[in-house]
């Protein structure tokens, strides 16, 4: 990613807790335009959280999701038909 050009897709200090379980703790990532990267853990680590925030399924419990420069709120998530996806655009 060059210093210059924002990332795709944006963790900024995300937690997700489950049933009073944090399955993801204060993360952040960012992945660059043309980027490749693997996911990977044993079960129940987060893994599948993780798209799910990206995909905007999930609202973090604490933390920012940016996905193409738009962060992911509740006003900006997309809907079930996919309208108001800012990837789709």
């Amino acid at each position: 990613m060059s210093e210059t050009e924002a990332p795709l897709l944006q963790l900024n200090g995300v937690s997700v807790v489950y049933d009073g379980h944090a399955v993801i703790d204060d993360l952040s990532l960012e992945v660059g335009r043309g980027e490749f990267v693997v996911i990977h853990g044993s079960t129940g680590c987060g893994k599948s959280t993780i798209l799910r925030l990206f995909a905007g399924l999930i609202d973090p419990t604490k933390g920012e999701v940016v996905v193409a420069e738009t962060a992911l709120t509740s006003s900006t998530r997309p809907s079930a038909d996919g309208s108001g996806a800012p990837w789709a655009s």
